[in-house]
């Protein structure tokens, strides 16, 4: 029994070394793929990040003309709301007329 024990284990054992070799084939292999696809990677954060420091800069101008139309518009529909008001003072005297 305990040789049946002992030849089950290291049949296992000659198992996992043959799958840790061709792991390490595998992960020899491997190893310029990566190195590639990570300067790959690191070109395209640069281009990331620089599109977005772009993007930001023209949300700031966006945002900014965005506000002075925001003011504008307010300052129309005041213009807008005292004309209406002249208007409707005036009303009465003109149908009076």
């Amino acid at each position: 029994m305990n040789k049946n024990r002992l030849s089950i284990g290291l049949r296992k054992l000659n198992d996992t070394n043959t799958n840790i070799a061709e792991l390490k084939i595998k992960l020899a292999d491997m190893q310029p793929k990566l190195k590639v696809k990570n300067e790959e990677l690191a070109v395209a954060l640069e281009i990331v990040n620089r599109d977005k420091a772009i993007a930001d800069e023209k949300e700031k101008v966006v945002s900014a003309e965005a506000e002075i139309v925001s003011k504008k518009a307010s300052e129309a529909k005041a213009i807008a709301d005292d004309a209406e008001a002249d208007l409707a003072a005036a009303k009465p005297e003109l149908e009076a007329a």
